[in-house]
């Protein structure tokens, strides 16, 4: 069976974190899946040595992988209650504003992220569209 590519841009994909999904307002992100090439440069980058151990930095990754993926996003506050925006500078969001994301969320969108970018057809399985 052959390969297919889809070359057309992607907008983003609307994503509800589990946790927020009964919620009336939920954090919600907008995601696109990565370019492989910077899927696979992220791995290589985040592996590391410790004698003969090899080991992927996997919360450095899943936070690289959420900076990269993350377009847009809605209902995040500050501790004032006031909305945080996403900073974004020449198509990749600011770390500050990563940073804001709690830990469990970096993992499970990048997760996410990671699925959709290696498998295509898993846009199905999370977004109900292709």
């Amino acid at each position: 069976m052959a390969i297919k590519i889809n070359k057309t841009p992607v907008k983003g994909y609307k994503y509800i974190f589990q946790s927020e999904r009964e919620v009336e307002n939920p954090f919600t992100v907008w995601v696109k899946p990565l370019q492989t090439r910077d899927l696979l440069d992220l791995e290589d980058r985040m592996v590391q040595r410790q004698g003969e151990d090899v080991f992927i930095a996997q919360g450095v990754f899943s936070f690289r992988v959420a900076q990269q993926g993350i377009l847009a996003w809605e209902n995040i506050n500050d501790d004032k209650d006031k909305a945080l925006k996403l900073q974004i500078t020449d198509g990749l969001a600011e770390e500050d504003s990563i940073a804001n994301i709690p830990a469990d969320f970096i993992t499970e969108v990048s997760s996410v992220i990671n699925a959709i970018t290696r498998d295509p057809s898993s846009i199905q399985i999370f977004f109900g569209t292709d």
